[in-house]
């Protein structure tokens, strides 16, 4: 932790706010999860409460059960926050969490029950007069803090030590609070924003009209405006309470020297850390030290042999000319001209690039393939005795080494294949499946269809069968369901390419709507199911007559949409 100032610590407000939000980012997960156990269930109870007082003809009769659930989600909320509070404090403190008992859980909601409710009654008549309201909401906060039913802190009693540290630094507590409500206005704008706004995308994409969407004050309802609130106390208020806990954490430690205590525990780890940084370096040294000898030092001093120079430059050379130290070697100067044109540069500058890539791409290919199928010289002489004469312990972990390696290719070997068979058998599969579709789809009989039933809707038949319909129903005579069949077709084949989605609660209208926002760079499409809707709705639902003039109107319609979907 940086140095503070005892009479303003962390800089004022503004540094305590950036310090607390600090704190929230780096407790654990369970710590805010403390906050939410307790605030969700009286947020939705609350919400709940006021949609029913308001809106519900059978107030009267359900608004005292209503309201004792209120206060005992109260209670609950106000006794987790107590428990978010204190391991806060612990987390700064560096203490372990303390155990839990039928005690402590006693002292928490008796404290809580005790003083939490009056807030409910002088936080606003303070806010009326304006000036108390600092020190009554902070000695409220801080009943929170001091409230966790913990005994061992030494300090005066919980509502004593709420009220001293209320009187404690009143500048950094006024500053804190002006902040936070400027912030606050900034995120219930937001949050009221993000929802208006995904109401209108709502209506734009999908159709969907809410009380949002109505435009004017309509937005301004009750309901609304709670849902905002009650959301911006769920992103704000811990950051409040974090707030409240440094400031009665740095306030008791003018009298306990808890943050020095803290600090020097900040400085014990870090120190530690030091010194483990410290032995690993003098290891990676120490290690450094030990490394496997070079080419010329791997000759064994036992066998009394040495290189002849000769043997060294051929060696050396073999190495040298491998394709790995290419862009070692001085490059050789290229041919120039300087009645070389443009485009002739141009072009050698593309060849190289494309050169280097498939050079690159046959390099990755090769050390695929050395690694599958490796010559015989790749891992070392199985006899134990390595190329440049080393000894038998280096030949031993050339044995080790390669044992790994050739286990590593058989699982290579194993997955590839079993990619192979799976392969082969998805492979086998689609074609079995394809040729027992071209060979049952013929025989397969339409399930019977009402066509006077209302329920019956496009999904139920394929384009194919709706269409087999009407013409078996033209055969008998029946040209008005045979019209009902073709139109069936046409949201068939539409809603097979994507262009509409079939339900039972859409009527034609949306339908067209819907077919409007997908296809509206389609006029003619639009024009030839307009007119088809027209003409279905004055047969089906109207007295007109299905002749055949009108049924061979609708078809030229019908062949125009489905050759402009299938040429989109």
């Amino acid at each position: 932790m940086a140095k503070r100032d005892r009479q303003q610590p962390a800089g004022g407000a503004f540094g305590l706010l950036e310090e607390a939000v600090g704190l929230l980012r780096r407790s654990r997960a369970g710590t805010l999860g403390c906050y939410y156990i307790g605030t969700l269930p009286f947020v939705l109870v609350l919400l709940y409460f006021l949609i029913d007082v308001t809106q519900s003809g059978r107030a009267s009769e359900t608004l005292v059960q209503g309201a004792g659930g209120v206060a005992a989600a109260f209670i609950w909320m106000k006794c987790w926050h107590a428990v978010f509070a204190g391991r806060l404090m612990e987390e700064l403190c560096g203490e372990a969490p303390a155990g839990w008992g039928p005690g402590r859980i006693c002292r928490i909601i008796a404290m809580q029950a005790a003083i939490q409710p009056w807030g409910l009654i002088l936080l606003p008549l303070a806010a009326i007069m304006v000036l108390p309201f600092p020190w009554a909401y902070g000695f409220f906060q801080n009943a929170c803090v001091y409230g966790d039913g913990r005994t061992d802190r030494p300090g005066p009693k919980p509502l004593t030590a709420a009220w001293r540290q209320a009187k404690t630094w009143p500048g950094q507590n006024v500053a804190g609070l002006i902040i936070l409500f400027v912030f606050a206005m900034f995120v219930l704008f937001n949050i009221g924003h993000a929802i208006t706004t995904s109401a209108y995308l709502g209506k734009a994409f999908f159709d969907i009209d809410t009380t949002l969407t109505r435009g004017g004050f309509s937005v301004l309802n009750t309901t609304f405006l709670t849902i905002v609130f009650a959301l911006g106390y769920l992103c704000l208020d811990p950051l409040c309470k974090a707030f409240y806990t440094l400031r009665c954490f740095y306030g008791q430690s003018l009298q306990t020297g808890q943050d020095l205590r803290s600090e020097l525990r900040a400085l014990i780890a870090a120190g530690c850390l030091v010194i483990c940084l410290v032995l690993i370096g003098s290891a990676g040294e120490a290690r450094a030290q030990t490394a496997p000898p070079t080419i010329a030092q791997s000759v064994s001093p036992q066998a009394n042999t040495q290189i002849s120079p000769e043997d060294l430059d051929n060696s050396l050379d073999d190495v040298i000319s491998r394709r790995r130290y290419d862009w070692r070697r001085p490059q050789a100067p290229e041919e120039t001209s300087e009645d070389k044109s443009l485009a002739s540069k141009m072009l050698d500058t593309v060849w190289g690039w494309i050169k280097g890539a498939l050079n690159w791409v046959w390099d990755m290919l090769k050390k695929i393939w050395d690694f599958l199928f490796p010559s015989p010289d790749k891992d070392g002489d199985p006899t134990g005795v390595d190329n440049y004469g080393g000894g038998e312990s280096k030949g031993r972990a050339l044995r080790g080494e390669s044992q790994w390696v050739g286990l590593l290719r058989y699982l290579v070997y194993a997955s590839l294949a079993g990619v192979v068979i799976l392969l082969i058998v998805v492979f086998w599969k689609k074609l079995k499946l394809s040729q027992s579709r071209e060979i049952i789809a013929p025989t397969v009989d339409l399930p019977p269809i009402d066509l006077e039933d209302d329920n019956v809707t496009a999904d139920d038949l394929p384009e194919s069968g709706w269409i087999d319909l009407a013409r078996r129903l033209m055969a008998e005579g029946n040209a008005r369901l045979a019209l009902r069949a073709m139109y069936l077709a046409s949201l068939a084949m539409l809603a097979d390419k994507s262009r509409i989605s079939i339900a039972k609660f859409k009527s034609n209208l949306d339908y067209q709507r819907e077919l409007a926002r997908r296809c509206h760079s389609m006029p003619q499409l639009l024009d030839a199911f307009g007119r088809n809707v027209s003409v279905f709705e004055a047969v089906w639902y109207g007295t007109r007559q299905a002749t055949e003039q009108i049924i061979n109107t609708f078809i030229d319609n019908q062949r125009t949409i489905g050759q402009m979907v299938a040429d989109a």
